[in-house]
């Protein structure tokens, strides 16, 4: 699994494809790769459709990742989500918090509930942002 930067038209904006697994082995590889790039990164778009698991640390990670940018006035966006991807955001009532546009199919709509985090974010992650 390797990180593919791919600079759009736009200056400081940047996207990255990821493959096969976001999990707790890839993370330092990450964290170098945002702190190697933080400075040039305006907008960071990551292309999920290649992602075939993501386990709890790589959850951690993508938010950790939101709160970083958002800290710093930069925007970092997930496009593409998967299934694995959208059933922790929904377990966990996420999809609030990381403000991402996710496209699912009408059968879809009936397995994931995203009853909270839509409108209103969680207490406990007000105070993070």
């Amino acid at each position: 699994m390797d990180f593919q930067l791919e600079p759009t038209t736009v200056k400081g904006e940047y996207k990255v494809s990821i493959g096969g697994n976001f999990t707790i082995y890839l993370l330092e590889k990450w964290k170098k790769f945002i702190l190697e790039n933080i400075q040039s990164i305006d907008t960071l778009i990551l292309d999920l459709k290649h992602l075939k698991e993501i386990d709890s640390a790589g959850i951690q990670a993508l938010l950790i990742t939101k709160n970083y940018f958002r800290r710093l006035k930069k925007n970092f966006i997930l496009i593409h989500h998967p299934a694995c991807i959208i059933s922790h955001l929904d377990l966990f009532g996420l999809v609030g918090f990381m403000e991402d546009k996710i496209s699912i199919s009408k059968k879809d709509k009936e397995i994931y509930k995203f009853s909270y985090g839509i409108k209103k974010l969680p207490k406990v992650l007000k105070k993070w942002i």
